[in-house]
């Protein structure tokens, strides 16, 4: 059972705005040094009951900024929203979640290796995850815009 009586209440402390992508699906911009408190937020207000689906990266040119978009499902509401974020690309870092949400591994780890985001305190990283280790060798993060592959 959950402590607040929505996602707004439970996420207002954190968001900067509210968006909606679409009819019922959610938008919650925060900064990027508080997404581990929203992730912990979320997990404790609805008991656990939270999974992390995917995290979608953007490269967002004229804002020079890199979009994380976190799609978290709430099983106990039947509903998936999206916490978003943006880290600089002159230094695209944001701390990892997979201590609180084990399933943003794999995310995380695609991220790293096609945007160059660090996730600060994932000890996994590592090139060549997801890209051909030729490519990954020159320092290439093929899904930048501005990446010559």
């Amino acid at each position: 059972m959950s402590s607040f009586l929505s996602v707004d209440d439970a996420l207002k402390p954190y968001t900067v705005r509210k968006e909606v992508i679409k009819p019922g699906r959610d938008v919650y911009v925060v900064e990027a040094s508080r997404i581990r408190e929203v992730m912990e937020v979320l997990k404790n207000s609805f008991s656990g009951n939270v999974y992390l689906a995917t995290i979608a990266g953007v490269d967002r040119v004229k804002e020079n900024v890199f979009e994380l978009n976190y799609f978290v499902h709430i099983v106990s509401l039947g509903k998936t929203i999206v916490i978003r974020t943006s880290t600089p690309k002159t230094s695209p870092r944001v701390d990892t979640i997979i201590d609180i949400m084990p399933g943003a591994f794999s995310a995380e780890a695609e991220i790293y290796d096609l945007f160059g985001v660090e996730f600060v305190g994932n000890r996994y990283l590592r090139r060549g995850f997801f890209v051909p280790l030729d490519v990954a060798s020159q320092g290439t993060h093929p899904l930048r815009k501005d990446a010559q592959v």
